[in-house]
């Protein structure tokens, strides 16, 4: 008995490593040069948690600290994606205040330039509104938004990861390795999206953070929220550190558009 108690436990962690494997899939990184070399300006509308969780009443002060939580690694993303898209000093971005208040007088929310108020459902992420967004960008004056939205995060204890090829069968292989305690900042999907409604640029990242040694309800907070401030600065990476275009490309599509570029890189 206690050796198929053994092996069925095995299973259970076998089977819970793939389904995490799953659910850690990732959206590619794309982009849309043709789009991207004419972006100068943006504005920043600070991504939202796009789960349930801060519109439901919490059942118990557990839950009103978790929502707590939510909204304090929502802030934190906010104002750490200023400072991380304005470092390299490529875009200049609108201030914050202006674009509150534009979204204001259209009696919209962030939540409103995505497909069901920004909720997800069914596992699937909310669609960006792209006719929304660009009049966003038009009333801002800006060449494109930056927007998204955010999975919720997690705390993982010790444990057991199983390590195994996919192109490699062979079970001498396979293995255990020891997973030590760490947080998982929430998982962003950013979209840079210009005036005429096209999405120049779209990725999707998360960090990691090792725990603190001394557990509490603080420490976790303030290990997520530089797991966020991470994210914020792996967004910005991605979207600066982006592959060399391919100029004769773009060069083709514009000619044929009848949009050639006028640039001394596309002549």
């Amino acid at each position: 008995m206690r050796v198929i108690f053994r092996f069925l436990t095995m299973l259970g962690v076998i089977g819970g490593a793939l389904l995490c494997g799953a659910a850690a899939h990732a959206l590619d990184t794309k982009c849309d040069w043709a789009a991207l070399e004419s972006i100068r300006r943006i504005a920043i509308v600070s991504p939202f948690f796009c789960t349930e969780t801060l519109a439901r009443k919490p059942a118990d002060a557990e839950g009103k600290a978790y929502q707590s939580d939510l909204r304090a690694l929502e802030e934190t993303l906010r104002q750490s994606l200023p400072r991380s898209l304005a470092e390299p000093g490529r875009y200049r971005i609108a201030p914050d205040a202006l674009t509150a208040r534009v979204l204001r007088a259209l009696h919209w929310t962030p939540r409103s330039l995505f497909a069901n108020d920004g909720v997800a459902r069914k596992g699937d992420w909310p669609a960006p509104d792209l006719q929304r967004i660009a009049k966003v960008a038009q009333r801002l004056n800006v060449d494109a938004i930056f927007l998204g939205t955010m999975r919720e995060p997690a705390s993982i204890g010790d444990g057991l990861r199983f390590h195994h090829d996919n192109w490699n069968p062979n079970p001498l292989n396979w293995g255990f390795q020891r997973i030590r305690p760490h947080v998982l900042s929430p998982r962003v999907r950013a979209f840079l999206v210009t005036r005429n409604g096209t999405v120049a640029w779209q990725d999707e990242q998360m960090a990691d953070h090792p725990r603190t040694k001394q557990r509490t309800e603080r420490t976790l907070l303030l290990d997520w929220q530089e797991a966020t401030a991470q994210v914020a600065q792996q967004l910005a990476d991605s979207l600066y550190r982006l592959p060399p275009p391919d100029l004769d490309r773009i060069t083709s599509q514009r000619r044929d558009s009848g949009t050639v570029s006028k640039s001394p890189a596309l002549r």
